[in-house]
């Protein structure tokens, strides 16, 4: 029982000394604590954001730049079509003499 009694002695002193510590020390008490752990927390997530957002970059502008070379390209293929298209509607609209007339004056095509 005696050495019962010492232990729980020892333990209030330990713990009587532990809170004497703490009071006497500066404390910023828990809320600071906490508040200090959350911005600290955030530091490394915001570093990650950052990092995906420049990997998102560099992934996204060539696939856009590529793509917008495949729309001039496809661009340039109109235009040359409709170049093409516009000069026969010329050749068709100056000949002399209409198509289905030539055959009947002798007028080469």
């Amino acid at each position: 029982m005696g050495s019962n009694k010492e232990f729980r002695d020892t333990l209030s002193n330990f713990r009587g000394a532990i809170q004497q510590a703490g009071e006497q020390s500066r404390n910023p008490g828990l809320q600071m604590i906490l508040e200090r752990g959350r911005t600290f927390s955030l530091l490394p997530q915001l570093r990650w954001a950052a990092a995906v957002a420049v990997l998102l970059g560099l992934i996204t502008v060539p696939i856009y730049q590529q793509a917008e070379q495949r729309r001039e390209a496809e661009r340039v293929r109109q235009d040359r079509e409709d170049a093409l298209l516009l000069q026969q509607v010329n050749e068709s609209l100056s000949r002399p003499v209409p198509r289905a007339m030539a055959v009947l004056m002798g007028v080469g095509n």
